[in-house]
């Protein structure tokens, strides 16, 4: 869907800029289950999903590749190639989880407070969304659960 597609720029803008302000370096790949799988609502068998309009995409995490300057906040380690995984950093479970944690809350927060981006935004707090994001444009109100 040609309107998406501009949505999702604005996405990547975002992921950009939060990319910054968290790691220093702005991603190298965004990770995605495909925008436009063709598939029925399994509440709604009757209705086509959203993926299958073209509409709507499932982001599951974020590849990041090696620096050299980074800024002090940074973590060392974080100096190589790493992978943001929303299912395994969402909730932290080690301390280098801590930075890749925030990133995603970051990143979450921005997108739910940005007008005009997305209409329906599912993440982990949903339990059919619970390692990803989901992101469309459906015509109905708009929803946000991804705290």
């Amino acid at each position: 869907y040609v309107e998406f597609a501009e949505r999702l720029r604005r996405f990547e803008r975002i992921v950009a800029d939060v990319a910054l302000e968290i790691y220093g370096r702005t991603p190298t790949a965004i990770h995605h289950y495909g925008p436009n799988r063709c598939r029925r609502i399994r509440k709604w068998p009757h209705l086509l999903s959203e993926h299958g309009l073209g509409n709507a995409i499932d982001v599951g995490g974020f590849a990041f590749g090696p620096a050299i300057d980074l800024p002090d906040h940074v973590p060392t380690r974080l100096r190589r190639r790493f992978v943001v995984n929303v299912s395994l950093h969402w909730s932290p479970r080690r301390d280098i989880d801590e930075i890749h944690s925030r990133f995603l809350r970051t990143l979450a927060a921005r997108i739910a407070n940005t007008d005009e981006l997305f209409r329906t935004f599912l993440g982990p707090a949903d339990p059919r969304h619970r390692g990803h994001f989901h992101f469309d444009m459906a015509p109905t109100a708009k929803v946000v659960v991804f705290r």
